[in-house]
């Protein structure tokens, strides 16, 4: 459809030297700042990795009719928010009135294709995957990236996570104002099989540019694409992410990236057509520079099952979840505006599994 893809640095001498410039600026004042940060965070990881091993193991002297986990997740790369999902996931689980039997288990993984693939395999012990809801809504009609396996009907949806909002992203210098101002520049599309891939050649489609409306595009991972646009290696991207995200902050503090709205007719039209696509904006202040909400759209991350999970442990994670929501939604800032019955009626058309539509209907919030 694009250009073909290219992974080579390209040179641009002048804005490349500018911009080493005030990098370097901008590490001489906050090294300090920065070295203590990173100290911070990297005990409070080994924390909090000690802590999951602790709280999420099963203890061998226990009796040998608790060591399956109640639940196993196949989440993300562990930077990610798929990963902090699942750990939030497993920390509320935990709490549960039976946490002695409740083992819940987080896996690192290569995100949503490689998730749902997981829940099928025979060698893998995953009975829970996170995914984007497009992604989702393939496997189960057996489109797109799965048209070469078929369908997957097995697939039960059991909530919605979080939002996940199309971020348009460019270079503080850069005279854009929206994705169609990208022609004849260098863009990263995503690796292929990604969430991130998917949607923005959803989105390109739809804004029907033609297959030379960039000058290069490129298959960057989602942690190698900020460095790229601060090194001026690509002019922009589109990233589908929980705000705030880690790798946003990055970019907007070290090399003061713009973010751009996406909303306009043609956004409409998707959310019209699509029901995993939902109206989104990013709050003004969540980001350096950004002084004013930045209006977009967004898409589900989801939890997913198959129907051999059985219909007890549905209900018992997601009464975990639920009973300690006020705990759950504060264990990441993408979490603490949802909404329980928004979360419950996020489903991208596949089918509620059974255990999580009896919790639903106890709690009130479905029919």
């Amino acid at each position: 459809m694009f250009p073909p893809f290219s992974r080579d640095s390209v040179w641009w001498p002048s804005r490349q030297a500018n911009w080493i410039v005030k990098r370097v600026g901008v590490m001489l004042f906050a090294l300090p700042m920065l070295v203590q940060a990173q100290g911070q965070r990297a005990e409070q990881l080994r924390i909090e990795n000690q802590e999951e091993v602790q709280a999420h193991t099963q203890n061998p002297d226990q009796d040998s009719t608790h060591s399956e986990p109640l639940a196993v997740i196949s989440t993300g790369g562990v930077t990610g928010v798929y990963y902090a999902a699942g750990g939030a996931l497993c920390r509320v689980v935990a709490k549960g009135e039976a946490a002695r039997d409740q083992v819940c288990k987080v896996e690192p993984s290569g995100g949503s294709v490689f998730n749902i693939n997981a829940l099928e395999s025979a060698e893998s012990k995953v009975n829970f995957a996170i995914a984007q809801a497009d992604v989702a809504s393939n496997a189960y009609k057996g489109e797109q990236q799965f048209q070469h396996v078929g369908p997957k009907p097995d697939l039960r949806f059991v909530m919605g996570l979080y939002p996940e909002v199309f971020t348009l992203v460019t270079q503080a210098d850069n005279p854009v104002h929206a994705l169609a101002d990208f022609a004849g520049q260098r863009f990263n599309l995503g690796t292929a099989g990604s969430g991130q891939r998917k949607a923005t050649e959803e989105v390109l489609h739809a804004y029907g540019f033609p297959k030379d409306f960039f000058a290069r595009t490129y298959e960057l991972r989602a942690d190698e694409q900020g460095r790229a646009l601060c090194e001026d290696r690509v002019d922009g991207f589109l990233y589908v992410v929980g705000h705030p995200a880690a790798n946003i902050q990055d970019v907007s503090s070290s090399c003061q990236a713009r973010l751009l709205p996406l909303s306009d007719h043609t956004t409409a039209e998707l959310i019209a057509q699509h029901p995993y696509y939902t109206k989104a904006s990013i709050p003004a202040g969540l980001y350096a520079g950004q002084d004013q909400d930045i209006d977009s759209m967004a898409i589900w991350a989801t939890l997913l099952t198959t129907a051999s999970t059985s219909d007890e442990v549905v209900y018992q994670l997601l009464q975990g979840v639920f009973d300690h929501f006020d705990d759950y939604r504060r264990l990441h800032p993408a979490f603490a505006k949802l909404d329980p019955q928004a979360m419950a009626q996020a489903s991208p058309g596949i089918p509620l599994h059974p255990g999580a539509a009896r919790y639903y209907r106890e709690r009130g919030w479905l029919k």
